[in-house]
């Protein structure tokens, strides 16, 4: 059927019954079929960007996430789709609040699909706009990649910085929060920890990454004694935090004694 005759919001629809079908295969294991059936949908909506609705562009932004999450992180199919979405929503970052009505408008059920028609997956439906947690997202697949600190022009013309630019951004947003919960500042403590993992690939750099371990692990012990009781879940992931700086601080440590020379 072409999609002129599917009515308003044809590429929600087809968009979204693809997202229902993706998730139905991840079901039964077949992951791989899943990333097919995202790349296809995300290709979709990529065809002509600059037309896209608010809502198809909060759809592309969330397809990209999910195609990414499914693809091997050491892959170029992780890596183009985390940078899709995390471009994206730089680019639109003053549009933020539009795209965030957006997201709820598709949540709501107002994207073209009555409740007859499909139920989309949760995670169609969840909030998939937060720009630091795509960023540290494509971090992660940078460094899964070997990329540490490489810099390329991206397919929308913006300069998108690879694994230790990303972490600092990533900080920067999340340090933007003045009163954060413990699961923020748990966040952050596993942001500075993976930075410092990172920078610790260039040996010049060494200090700088024993600076950000310390950091790590003081903003973790620091959120475990401040936790209020309620939030006891939340401390105990920021004691593993807290864990992977101290793992981080010993191998640097190590790596910068000097060896005893040989005779």
């Amino acid at each position: 059927m072409p999609r002129s005759e599917l009515g308003a919001d044809a590429l929600l629809k087809t968009t979204g019954i693809a997202a229902s079908l993706g998730a139905l295969l991840e079901s039964r294991g077949r992951s791989r079929d899943a990333a097919r059936i995202y790349g296809a949908a995300l290709g979709d909506l990529r065809e002509d960007e600059a037309a896209l609705s608010p809502t198809e562009r909060a759809r592309s932004v969330v397809l990209a996430r999910k195609l990414a999450s499914v693809s091997r992180p050491d892959t170029g199919a992780a890596e183009d789709a985390m940078e899709y979405a995390a471009a994206t929503l730089i680019k639109l970052g003053a549009t933020a609040e539009q795209l965030a009505r957006a997201q709820e408008r598709a949540e709501q059920g107002e994207d073209g699909m009555s409740a007859g028609d499909i139920t989309p997956p949760r995670w169609l439906q969840s909030d998939q706009l937060d720009l630091a947690d795509t960023l540290e997202q494509l971090a992660t697949i940078y460094e899964a990649r070997g990329k540490h600190e490489c810099v390329r022009l991206c397919r929308l013309t913006l300069t998108v910085s690879l694994a230790i630019p990303a972490y600092l951004q990533t900080l920067s947003i999340l340090g933007r929060d003045r009163q954060p919960s413990t699961a923020h500042r748990c966040r952050t403590a596993n942001v500075m920890a993976q930075l410092s993992a990172a920078l610790s690939h260039d040996t010049a750099r060494s200090q700088n990454a024993i600076s950000w371990a310390k950091q790590s692990i003081a903003v973790a012990d620091k959120s475990v004694a401040e936790a209020p009781a309620i939030e006891a879940d939340d401390a105990a992931q920021c004691l593993h935090c807290a864990g992977i700086g101290h793992v981080n601080l010993g191998t640097l440590y190590a790596v910068r004694r000097p060896h005893p020379s040989v005779a």
